[in-house]
């Protein structure tokens, strides 16, 4: 099964430094410029399916992704959606140790590991992520060997490259994954092995 995983465009939020998972944010003006050199560099596959996360930074890159090839519609997947960050969405980490209290603390210094409240830790990430990708192994032969590309998210794709090449999280953070990178994943379902084949940042592309 060939994969093909796409961080979303740069954010405000990002360049704010906020923590801001499921909460929506405008582009930048860098994030808009990468949307048409991801959707041309993708237009030479030939994708079987494409996906998006429900949050418009996904959305609008896939959609411009879709418009290179007729007749291909975006499905909206909600469990490629990025990790919850509860009570402390749209906060910075200085913001949220403000609030206090060892839920903060643990949030902070465990981030990720840790499920505050509200919100998510990565194995909830890795299971809603990992039940999706199965539904996508089922449906291998109907592929017939062409792309699958799914826009999503900076820990919801370390989740996904979790399930998919068996590794911890504490070594997936070794993998660099910027806005609007692509990831290539080849995945053999029948034997569970997955190989990283491939990530492109729109900085080196060639058109």
């Amino acid at each position: 099964m060939n994969l093909i995983l796409i961080r979303h465009p740069r954010t405000v939020a990002l360049q704010q430094r906020l923590i801001y998972g499921q909460s929506e944010s405008d582009l930048t003006e860098e994030g808009k410029a990468t949307i048409e050199l991801v959707a041309e560099r993708l237009a030479r596959e030939t994708p079987a399916a494409i996906y998006s996360s429900p949050l418009k930074r996904c959305l609008v890159m896939a959609e411009a992704a879709a418009a290179r090839h007729e007749g291909l519609d975006v499905q909206i997947e909600p469990r490629i959606i990025e990790l919850s960050c509860g009570v402390y969405e749209s906060t910075t980490f200085e913001e949220a140790l403000a609030m206090g209290g060892e839920d903060a603390h643990r949030f902070v210094y465990e981030f990720a590991s840790y499920r505050p409240k509200g919100g998510e830790n990565f194995d909830d990430l890795k299971a809603r992520t990992g039940e999706f990708l199965d539904e996508l192994a089922s449906k291998e032969t109907e592929f017939d060997g062409k792309p699958v590309l799914l826009f999503t998210h900076g820990i919801a794709i370390r989740a996904m490259l979790s399930n998919l090449l068996g590794l911890s999280m504490e070594q997936l953070w070794h993998i660099n994954v910027e806005p609007s990178n692509i990831v290539r994943i080849d995945y053999d379902p029948e034997h569970a092995f997955g190989r990283l084949i491939g990530l492109e940042d729109p900085d080196r592309f060639t058109i």
